[in-house]
């Protein structure tokens, strides 16, 4: 076969090598036409400007032809290099002023008789005289709606790159909308597991990063450390100085937190000021106190935000992988305890998960939507805790405390349910029926006859 193949005519090499074009050609104009709709789409989504480079990375050096060269020379050229899919054409000045379609030219070139017809003619009279020229320096979306502007004719064809209107080099089509696709997947990415604001991790991507730090630790015997960390009445910074000053709170406690932090560690941003941290190959216990502690010296520092000094304070809670718990949810719980533990202590502080922490879980939102009914079923009550002059033993006044009678838990205190109706938004109206119902009881009192008491009332 190997001879046979050695010993055939010019002629039938000839058809063979244009039956391989003729088949490439194909391919490309079925790219070509499954692939428009992908580039429209690629822009509905533009990339920031950092991420548009130039076309500098796609040009090719590939040797042009003079226009009066004539058209065997580029025929030669095609059939040398089966991958070009255009040649670019110059002047004597290096200037492009044309370019040969390698299908159309071809093509015309398989025809009988077509080399002694046109073989002895100039390039410059088969040329595209409209080739797509663009300077080294134009980044590569804007040539792209170039491209989607002029119906996708330069996808195949490819443009010309020029330097101070000289001829550089030649850029594919198919080079450009394989560079846009990669750079738009990553943007996708970015989207999808970053967050927009602070740049940091997000939901998703930080469940993954626990995961697979736990799943390492397992192998390794090592230890996750978890902290959870929520910013004290940020709610407050929104609310009185704006969301683009919370936003910009936001960022600076990120780069924080992120200082605070190894490069093997992953700081994630949850939701609203809520952020996470993990910790790789713990040491011991004391060394994720060590990082609470300086990542709340940090958060201490004065925040230097249009043109004012700000304070804001963090609560902190932590679990250890495998110490508190083995599964990754569980371990969440955990550390979302103790933070809220550190909140009941007074906030700007840290608490390690111990046993017995009362945990968000399903009991805990079963709570939260009892508290909804509440009120409306009559089930608070103040009880009066008296304030009692020393000298003369006399009650002068009383502090009013909230009371909880649960349906199905008994008598609650306001450590049970306080955080929750303060994140709900309930404290709104359960703070205004303590307040009616305190003076309410005074001026039960008074009719009774038990004279003027001062009564004191959280609000």
């Amino acid at each position: 076969m190997k001879n046979a193949t050695a010993n055939k005519s010019p002629k039938i090499k000839s058809r063979l090598a244009e039956s391989k074009i003729s088949k490439m050609l194909t391919e490309v104009e079925a790219f070509k036409s499954n692939n428009i709709m992908d580039m429209e789409q690629a822009f509905a989504y533009p990339l920031a400007e950092q991420d548009n480079p130039t076309i500098v990375g796609l040009i090719k050096e590939t040797p042009p032809i003079i226009e009066k060269d004539k058209c065997l020379h580029a025929l030669k050229f095609f059939q040398k290099n089966p991958s070009l899919f255009a040649i670019p054409v110059v002047n004597k000045k290096n200037k492009p002023t044309g370019i040969i379609e390698r299908n159309s030219f071809v093509e015309m070139f398989v025809q009988p008789y077509a080399k002694e017809l046109f073989g002895k003619k100039s390039i410059a009279e088969f040329m595209n005289k409209s080739p797509l020229i663009v300077d080294k320096t134009t980044a590569i979306d804007d040539v792209a709606r170039i491209i989607i502007d002029a119906g996708m004719q330069h996808m195949v064809n490819g443009f010309i790159a020029t330097e101070n209107g000289r001829y550089l080099g030649i850029a594919n089509g198919l080079d450009l909308l394989n560079e846009i696709t990669v750079r738009k997947q990553n943007h996708l990415f970015q989207l999808a597991h970053f967050d927009q604001l602070t740049k940091l991790p997000n939901r998703t991507l930080f469940l993954d990063r626990l995961s697979v730090a736990i799943t390492q630790a397992e192998r390794n015997k090592k230890k996750v450390g978890l902290i959870f960390i929520d910013l004290d009445n940020f709610k407050h910074f929104n609310d009185s100085l704006g969301h683009s000053v919370g936003d910009s709170i936001l960022v600076e406690a990120a780069n924080r937190l992120s200082s605070c932090a190894r490069d093997c560690d992953t700081v994630a941003r949850l939701s609203g000021d809520e952020f996470t941290i993990i910790l790789s190959d713990v040491a011991s216990d004391e060394a994720i106190a060590t990082t609470c502690t300086r990542i709340l010296e940090s958060l201490n520092q004065p925040l230097h935000i249009m043109d004012r000094e700000m304070f804001i304070t963090a609560s902190l809670g932590f679990a250890i992988y495998p110490n508190d718990d083995v599964d990754i949810a569980n371990l969440l719980v955990k550390a979302d305890a103790a933070m809220y533990d550190a909140k009941r202590c007074g906030r700007n502080t840290f608490r390690q998960y111990v046993p017995g922490m009362s945990l968000y879980s399903i009991d805990h939102m079963a709570l939260e939507t009892d508290l909804r009914v509440a009120l409306d079923n009559k089930e608070f009550e103040l009880f009066y805790q008296p304030q009692i002059q020393l000298d003369t033993g006399v009650v002068v006044g009383n502090e009013a405390l909230i009371r909880w009678h649960h349906p199905k838990r008994g008598l609650l205190t306001p450590v049970h349910f306080i955080e929750i109706i303060e994140k709900t938004g309930l404290i709104v109206p359960i703070g205004a029926w303590v307040l009616a119902e305190a003076c309410r009881q005074q001026v039960k009192w008074r009719n009774q006859g038990l004279g003027s008491l001062c009564i004191s009332v959280n609000i």
